[in-house]
């Protein structure tokens, strides 16, 4: 009962105030809309990026995986690496911080797709930017997922080449032992093919665990690609304009209503008989209607 009076109440305020609401909100929003359109007009481009995570063949948990990454991948693209690459490919006259500005990064829902876009004064520029971007970002992950195995690939690349150096040493000493004349060049000559046989056994199987490991490093990694390249608008971009008109007069009627319930708690006159009931907790009698003065003395 309580809750139904209290809404009745502010329904009944708002049905008086309506027409302030009202104004407030139309000059907001008009003013906001004649403020957006004197503005230099600017153009937004968007590219396209896809993930793609290569650790399983399974496909539904590779889109799973990917969806999950490319929240991931929308924080980490502009990030101030990336930003710095895009900057000196373009010859940019910027900091990072002002290329972020212009920059909206948005994860596409139930798809492994990061959109990112670009809005400047030029739509070639835009688009320019845009690609730029993308690409710079496709290149550092690339580069960030190799470095997760180079040490290990490192290592056993320099153990191959010790064991090559190695085999070369020996495969020379036979060469230069000759044909053995002598039980005992004979029995050098056999201890180096031993020696040569086991250092090309090493060698196989180090060329093995080289590739298995270049095998795990495809499969174990997620991969971005440029999906869609950018192209630059023929129009404006409009949007901020419906943004500043909208959140303006949104702005606007809030105002009024404040104002409102401002002018409703300053006023302790009792205009109703319910506020006389809250209030003195008195019943009324009687009413007496307002009436014109002309009314009023036709009467008398």
């Amino acid at each position: 009962m309580v809750q139904s009076q209290e809404l009745r109440r502010y329904i009944d305020l708002l049905s008086r105030w309506w027409w302030l609401i009202l104004v407030c909100a139309t000059l907001g929003a008009g003013a906001a809309y004649v403020y957006s359109t004197q503005q230099t007009p600017v153009y937004t481009a968007t590219a396209t990026l896809r993930v793609q995570f290569s650790g399983t063949g399974e496909e539904f948990r590779s889109v799973f995986y990917g969806e999950q990454l490319a929240g991931s991948h929308r924080q980490m693209l502009t990030g101030r690496t990336v930003m710095q690459t895009a900057i000196d490919r373009l010859g940019l006259e910027m900091e990072t911080d002002d290329l972020i500005d212009l920059i909206e990064v948005q994860q596409v829902p139930d798809a492994a797709l990061v959109r990112v876009s670009v809005t400047y004064l030029d739509p070639g520029q835009a688009a320019q930017i845009a690609n730029t971007v993308a690409e710079a970002y496709v290149d550092h992950n690339e580069a960030v997922q190799q470095s997760r195995y180079a040490d290990y690939l490192d290592g056993v690349q320099n153990q191959m080449d010790e064991m090559a150096a190695q085999i070369e040493e020996t495969a020379s000493a036979i060469a230069t032992l000759g044909t053995p004349i002598t039980d005992q060049q004979n029995t050098e000559l056999a201890r180096l093919k031993t020696i040569l046989a086991g250092y090309r056994n090493t060698q196989a199987t180090l060329w093995n665990d080289y590739e298995q490991l270049r095998l795990t490093a495809a499969l174990s990694t997620d991969s971005v690609a440029l999906f869609e390249r950018a192209v630059p608008s023929r129009m404006p971009d409009s949007a901020g304009t419906v943004r500043n008109t909208l959140f303006a007069g949104a702005v606007g009627a809030m105002l009024a209503a404040g104002v409102a319930f401002l002018i409703e708690y300053l006023d302790d006159t009792l205009k109703t008989p319910e506020a006389i009931q809250e209030t003195l907790g008195l019943n009324t009698l009687g009413m007496i209607g307002r009436t014109r003065k002309e009314n009023a003395d036709q009467i008398v």
